[in-house]
């Protein structure tokens, strides 16, 4: 089998990848993007990935984020884009860099960039920084690498780019990704970061470090899917000492895989990200949606869980190997560019609204706070005043003189401000928006969540056998599942109504003491996946009294509007 396609094993899931941090998600998803590309196919980011990102923590990105006050405040939306003067020719072709960034595509096909052209070469790799597009939502800045030779198989990365002042304050954080460019023979890069200035012009450093390439690492494992222990595995390669796996066969066809990875060196689980691979001969077997990597457990360890049809992993010739990234070579030290960022090119298209509307009619606890309007993107804030900060419909469009825009399949946070989500809607290039401009912004498939502390599950004969009982919450049927592995409890609930959104977490009240369980499994929020699977550590005893913390119910068809305009 070519290394390539070993690569293309890796591929996640391009429907719902979830992961505990927005570096970590953004990179697997470019992983995903990048495996892809190598083997002649075309990746599409799944649309319900939620991303979820906050800057560090310091007093100046804590004043960025509530600065919406100190901007100029426009009664209206009139994005004047045919006004805007042209202040630097920007060109090139950025391949497929820009897909899913019309907003960015449609600034650079106006020369609304601001050319940076600052090139700056180490260990013999280079590294130029071509445009920069700042306004009121963001700062996007494109660039190029230059490695030089390059294996087929090598995946480079930065370990971090970021934003500091002249002081060496750290301002914006972000995500970035690689892209290669087989004709040019060159990466394509995109830098992100919720932070800009909150004047005209910021002389700012542009840091890039940690540039490391790695390649796919593998390992065959007898795993058994249809065993109900728990399968270890030693390893002793690229810091991960060992892998233990436990299957749990789901109603709907489905085997989770979750998986425990110990390292012996700790720092490898920044970069390794091992799971399992499922092959029928030398052919990848895809993985289904819902994966998630990296999610510590109550010891640090990092864990996986990860879905195959079950049908595909007990498939007669079905075998299973653990990948993970294998570091190749890196850069130590990193590049610094000294700059003067500017937003000039981009005010004559930004408008700022505030709204302060309920986003449902007679709820006071949620409500659209403001609308950015930038030439790259509109940007819709939503507050919840009320513990705890709950968001409960899961898609957002806005609906503009006839046409439908779509919210980017995750939302911008504040640091230390749990309260406020803001929503992103990418502004194509044919979309001008006027003074009499109608924008409406549409919320879809609400989720219901329920406090339930009080109602008591009574589990009896807990032993290694799988015993049912039936329930009903919140007017929906309810199956619990309890059993023993080892000297662990497992506690499984589900409902075939997916109007039921699931339990989110139980908790074990004994001697008047609450045992809380270790979330294994949960369900997704606007999917049709409410079966949770929580498990108590060294459980003693026969029976149990299980309560949930909330449960949540599914309104798919629910929807509301609100007029911005």
């Amino acid at each position: 089998m070519k290394d390539a396609e070993r690569l293309a094993a890796l591929k996640l899931s391009e429907e719902n990848i979830r992961y505990p941090d927005f570096n970590r998600m953004w990179e697997s998803i470019e992983r995903d993007r990048l495996l892809t590309e190598q083997t002649n196919s075309v990746m599409s980011e799944g649309p319900d990935v939620k991303w979820s990102w906050s800057g560090p923590e310091n007093n100046e990105t804590q004043r960025k984020g509530r600065s919406w006050g100190k901007m100029t405040i426009a009664a209206s939306v009139a994005v004047l884009l045919i006004a805007a003067p042209v202040y630097a020719a920007v060109h090139g072709d950025w391949g497929h860099l820009l897909t899913g960034k019309p907003g960015i595509q449609s600034a650079l096909d106006r020369n609304l960039g601001q050319k940076l052209g600052q090139t700056m070469t180490m260990n013999g790799i280079k590294l130029n920084l071509e445009t920069a597009f700042v306004d009121e939502n963001r700062t996007v800045i494109l660039f190029t690498l230059d490695v030089g030779k390059r294996a087929e198989t090598d995946f480079w990365k930065f370990g971090d780019l970021y934003i500091e002042s002249e002081q060496g304050n750290k301002l914006g954080e972000g995500y970035n990704y690689l892209q290669w460019d087989e004709q040019k023979g060159r990466y394509n890069g995109y830098f992100e970061t919720e932070w800009s200035p909150d004047t005209e012009t910021a002389k700012v450093r542009l840091v890039a470090e940690g540039l490391t390439a790695y390649s796919l690492g593998e390992q065959d494992i007898s795993l058994n899917p249809s065993s109900n222990a728990s399968q270890s595995f030693k390893v002793g390669k690229e810091g991960i000492k060992e892998i233990a796996v436990q299957t749990f066969r789901m109603d709907s066809g489905k085997t989770l895989f979750a998986s425990t990875v110990l390292f012996d060196r700790p720092e490898a689980k920044e970069w390794t990200y091992p799971q399992i691979a499922l092959f029928h001969g030398e052919e990848a077997v895809q993985q289904l949606s819902g994966s998630m990597f990296g999610t510590p457990d109550e010891h640090g360890n990092y864990t996986t869980q990860q879905y195959y049809q079950t049908s595909d992993a007990t498939a007669a010739g079905a075998s299973f190997k653990l990948q993970y990234w294998r570091l190749e070579q890196s850069v130590s030290k990193p590049w610094n560019f000294d700059m003067t960022l500017s937003k000039k090119q981009m005010e004559f298209g930004t408008t700022i609204t505030p709204l302060n509307v309920p986003l449902e009619p007679g709820n006071n606890a949620l409500k659209v706070e403001k609308m950015v309007v930038t030439p790259t993107q509109i940007r819709v804030g939503i507050r919840s005043s009320k513990l705890p900060y709950n968001f409960p419909y899961q898609k957002y469009r806005l609906e503009i003189d006839g046409r439908t825009l779509e919210a980017a399949p995750y939302y911008s946070a504040v640091q230390g401000d749990p309260g406020y989500r803001g929503y992103q809607f990418e502004m194509p290039s044919d979309l001008i928006i006027k003074k009499d401009s109608h924008i409406v912004l549409v919320g879809v498939f609400k989720v219901n969540y329920v406090e339930d502390q009080q109602t008591a599950f009574r589990f009896t004969g807990i032993d290694e056998e799988k015993r049912h009982l039936n329930a009903v919450i919140g007017g929906y049927p309810v199956t619990w599942t309890y059993y023993m592995k080892g000297s662990d409890l497992y506690v499984e609930s589900s409902s075939d109504n997916t109007l039921f959104g699931g339990v989110n977490q139980t908790f074990i009240m004994q001697d008047g003491q609450r045992l809380l369980g270790k979330v294994q499994k949960y369900g997704i929020d606007g999917q049709k996946d409410n079966h949770a699977i929580d498990v108590y550590k060294g459980f003693k005893g026969s029976e149990a009294e299980v309560h949930m913390f909330f449960y949540t119910t599914n309104e798919p068809e629910k929807e509301t509007r609100v007029t911005l305009q």
